[in-house]
């Protein structure tokens, strides 16, 4: 499981097995392109905006949504021989969350950890709905702790993140990653989201002054990171993913139409029609 594949360079994903792979580097650093040229200024203020009412966060929250775009693929990692077999990495979305849980821990302060990690873990929200992918985390645990103890994850989850650091502008010690630390931090983070889920259903945000204080701003700042991250992570990958390979690095994606980029930021499901208008700008065939 895995094992034959450490060393190459990480794939993100696929459509067809062995036609056209976008590596994890191109991936992320197309999200980057997306995201700087069309969101940054408007979110990072907006984060930093926010921040300012959270007492004792550290530094580095303030490049949340660069550590959602940087980590929000990490459990493909451990997923790096079925995306090359099959261009598969079922529910990793879960892993990526977790592993991320974990990598920043005592990194970020507690607040800014979950909100990392729940929108990392709903950035696929549109395959699978929230309640659905919440009530398959503790059924996920056993996989999860299989694809762990493979051969090589350890390793590729470092290089991920020694890919992403670079790519961001982000880095702190990677600390030792002890295995048995990953599987509490999984329960950990699983138990989390569970109470966080009931307390949007049963309606503790209005019952509970003091809850919906600690809770809802963790909740609000997760789902407005998302957009971002969605339409950065979609066009990407449909740019790179297809004959012939186009690399976003280097090319000049600033003169798409304004007025259906905003259309496509008030609406993602027209993310193709982003990425249509960008492979276009950038002589590439659909």
């Amino acid at each position: 499981m895995g094992e034959a594949y450490y060393g190459h360079r990480l794939i993100s994903g696929c459509d067809e097995p062995g036609v056209c792979y976008e590596y994890m580097d191109q991936h992320l650093r197309g999200m980057r392109i997306v995201y700087d040229r069309y969101y940054a200024s408007r979110y990072n203020r907006f984060v930093n905006n926010l921040l300012l009412r959270w007492q004792g966060h550290r530094e580095l929250c303030s490049k949340l949504p660069y550590l959602a775009l940087a980590l929000h693929d990490l459990g493909k990692a451990i997923y790096q021989d079925t995306l090359r077999s099959s261009c598969r990495a079922p529910r990793h979305e879960i892993a990526s969350a977790s592993l991320a849980w974990y990598m920043t821990k005592g990194v970020l302060c507690n607040r800014c950890k979950i909100v990392l990690a729940l929108t990392i873990l709903l950035h696929h929200h549109a395959m699978r709905p929230p309640n659905k992918l919440l009530e398959q985390i503790d059924g996920y645990a056993r996989e999860y702790s299989e694809r762990i103890h493979a051969k090589y994850s350890i390793d590729n989850v470092v290089n991920y993140m020694n890919v992403a650091f670079s790519i961001y502008g982000i880095s702190w010690d990677i600390r030792l990653i002890n295995i048995n630390d990953l599987l509490d931090s999984f329960k950990a983070m699983s138990s989390t989201f569970s109470r966080l889920v009931k307390a949007k259903s049963n309606g503790l945000f209005s019952k509970m002054p003091k809850f919906k204080e600690e809770y809802f701003g963790i909740y609000r700042l997760a789902l407005t990171l998302l957009q971002p991250l969605i339409v950065s992570d979609i066009t990407s990958a449909r740019l790179q993913r297809r004959p012939p390979c186009k690399n976003l690095e280097g090319s000049d994606v600033s003169e798409v139409d304004e007025e259906m980029l905003r259309e496509v930021v008030d609406d993602s499901s027209k993310c193709n029609a982003l990425a249509e208008a960008l492979r276009q700008k950038l002589g590439v065939k659909s």
